[in-house]
């Protein structure tokens, strides 16, 4: 193996470097092998932030795929325009079979358990060699004002295996005003509202 070969963080931060307006020539340095895979999508939605009254949430499709046997122990966001962490959404009381991002007074933004990948880490076991994981990521944050912030966002998604190493992946949000929101009222059936 190639010694000069950066390791997966020693290639996040040589991005950075480069984002921020720095010479640095990454089409002449090898690429890390990374045990995953993971491609962000657009999740069907117009915008990846959701603005509440007092917490914004984050959503974003993802499909994992295991280049080599891998367990995800725990999953986290970072990025400069998140001054806090993202708290991952839990299982929904008030909707049996929904994750959902509170939006304030009995306003949800609903997803339904089986499209989210929240809790299919270790409960997902081993991910084998070219198996995959797919759906949405779901969090909540505070501190975030998307009106302030720019169309496109970087962020990078951490994923820590069973040793405890955590391997970077740089993911695009998109931060858009938007016009359709699906939203599930108190006991209502999911809705589209303009």
């Amino acid at each position: 193996m190639n010694k000069n070969v950066p390791s997966p963080s020693q290639w996040q931060m040589l991005h950075r470097l480069r984002a921020a307006g720095c010479s640095v020539d990454l089409e002449h340095i090898e690429m890390p092998v990374y045990p995953l895979r993971v491609i962000s999508h657009a999740c069907g939605l117009e915008t990846n932030l959701f603005p509440g009254a007092d917490e914004t949430g984050i959503v974003f499709y993802l499909r994992i795929v295991a280049s080599a046997s891998f367990m995800i122990c725990s999953v986290r966001l970072q990025a400069n325009w998140l001054p806090q962490p993202v708290c991952w959404v839990e299982y929904c009381k008030q909707h049996r079979g929904h994750y959902c991002l509170q939006q304030g007074t009995g306003v949800h933004f609903s997803f339904a358990a089986a499209d989210i990948l929240n809790r299919r880490t270790l409960h997902a076991g081993v991910l084998k060699r070219g198996s995959y994981l797919r759906g949405f990521l779901a969090g909540m944050t505070t501190g975030v004002q998307p009106s302030l912030l720019g169309e496109k966002l970087e962020a990078t998604l951490w994923i820590e295996d069973v040793f405890g190493t955590e391997h970077p992946y740089t993911i695009s949000i998109n931060n858009r005003p938007s016009s359709r929101q699906i939203t599930r009222q108190q006991d209502s059936k999911e809705t589209a509202s303009t």
